[in-house]
């Protein structure tokens, strides 16, 4: 029997309420207010092999409030499980927090921005599908960190075909009062704590370049570094490929495909410590219905710990209404040649 602890059930309303409220702010201010606002709101159910069940929340919501021409303060805030789950209860771990805050300035063919940003580095995490497909790419995507960074359209600077974009980030982790969360559950870091980005000075820097070509294929090649200020650890290094495909609609075919790999050198700071990383997914949309393939995983070395996780997903999902899908599928996850499986289901609705 799934329950459900008071102060989970607050953030969750909390936050709930915050968002039914914004559009009426919208609403009342009309044009001048130049507020928008996106997200999603979602349920999910995992039932693993050993017979545990974890029913939880998560919601995303981005808020972005136009200041004058080219500027805008922009805000990206979640719901999670930020504890790992420990029992049977509904919702457990559950907290809210900043995942950024920063302000931007647009120009022409370019945009800068400073404060608490997610620098660009690899699309797995946003882009893999299936209910589990993006946990290979949310092992290194760079999220949580105090920086400035800027992106310059290529392709309006250089006259080009099709979508490029050159971004990059010099930053460190965020240790200020948002690096906790509003229920206190995730405690907020301080330098002591050591660890990669974790420096006084920003020393940490990511590169990118994304886009699609004119003939539909999109592609992301980064590369970036992250220091440290700790005794006897390493800077981390990783570089990532990553390119996608989607049938033309006039195609007849509704299927997109995608894939990326990452290598990871001095892994978690430790010197020699190599750890790979890869994706590829499908997604086969056949009316109101969808089918997703999904293999991830990571190799590692003897030095990071001479792991190797495989995991293979298959999901199947129903468009219900507008913004409203369903989605269930199974994941067999092959760990150090031990396998198991989980068995999940996703509610989701976007709004925005």
């Amino acid at each position: 029997m799934h329950l459900i602890a008071p102060n989970q059930t607050f953030m969750l309303l909390a936050m709930l309420a915050a968002i039914a409220s914004a559009p009426a702010v919208h609403a009342q201010e009309g044009e001048t207010a130049n507020v928008s606002q996106q997200g999603v709101i979602e349920l999910t159910l995992d039932h693993a092999e050993s017979g545990e069940d974890v029913l939880a929340a998560t919601i995303n919501y981005g808020l972005a409030v136009r200041l004058s021409e080219g500027w805008t303060l922009q805000m990206d805030a979640v719901l999670e499980p930020v504890v790992d789950p420990v029992g049977d209860e509904a919702f457990e771990g559950e907290d809210a927090f900043i995942e950024t805050l920063s302000l931007q300035y647009a120009g022409e063919s370019f945009t800068v921005y400073g404060g608490k940003i997610n620098p660009a580095f690899g699309s797995a995490a946003d882009v893999a599908p299936g209910l589990y497909g993006v946990e290979a790419g949310e092992a290194y995507q760079i999220t949580e960190a105090i920086g400035i960074g800027g992106d310059i359209s290529l392709t309006s600077l250089m006259n080009l075909d099709g979508e490029h974009v050159l971004s990059a980030a010099l930053f460190a982790a965020d240790r200020t009062f948002l690096s906790g969360s509003l229920g206190g559950l995730r405690e907020e870091l301080d330098l002591a704590a050591g660890g990669l980005a974790n420096t006084k000075e920003f020393k940490s820097v990511a590169v990118s370049l994304d886009g699609v070509l004119a003939n539909g294929i999109g592609y992301s090649l980064g590369h970036r570094q992250l220091a440290t200020d700790t005794p006897g650890e390493a800077d981390e290094t990783a570089t990532v490929l990553g390119v996608s495909y989607g049938w033309p609609e006039d195609s007849g075919v509704d299927l997109s495909l995608m894939a990326e790999v990452v290598a990871s050198r001095n892994a978690d700071g430790v010197d020699g410590a190599n750890r790979d990383f890869y994706t590829a997914g499908g997604t086969l949309g056949l009316g109101d219905w969808f089918v997703n393939a999904i293999a991830s995983g990571w190799h590692e070395n003897a030095a990071a710990g001479d792991l190797d996780v495989g995991k293979l997903e298959v999901s199947v999902g129903r468009a219900l209404a507008e913004a409203l899908v369903l989605e269930v599928g199974v994941q067999d996850v092959r760990e150090a040649g031990i396998s198991s499986t989980v068995i999940g289901a996703r509610l989701a609705w976007e709004f925005g």
